[in-house]
């Protein structure tokens, strides 16, 4: 697999790249079990992030490793907004 995204000027992957994770590409993921993940303090937990090839324009994703009997931190998008009822 490789290791580095093939289009690096995007802001998507600085932003990977700030963040300190692994970077797994490839054109699919056979075990995300097996994939290396490394301490996320923003997660809370090990994380990495995953670029697929091929995937018309839908190609990245994270995965986050939730340690046992625990939780990963909630997370919330800058845009985030409660919904009013």
């Amino acid at each position: 697999m490789e290791s580095r995204p093939s289009n690096e000027k995007t802001g998507y992957v600085r932003w990977m790249k700030r963040q300190g994770l692994p970077i797994q590409l490839g054109h699919g993921m056979a075990d995300l079990r097996s994939l290396e993940v490394a301490p996320c303090a923003r997660a809370g937990g090990k994380a990495a992030f995953i670029q697929l090839h091929g995937m018309q324009g839908i190609t990245g994703g994270y995965i986050g490793e939730i340690p046992p009997g625990d939780a990963l931190k909630p997370e919330r998008h800058r845009r985030y907004r409660p919904m009013r009822e």
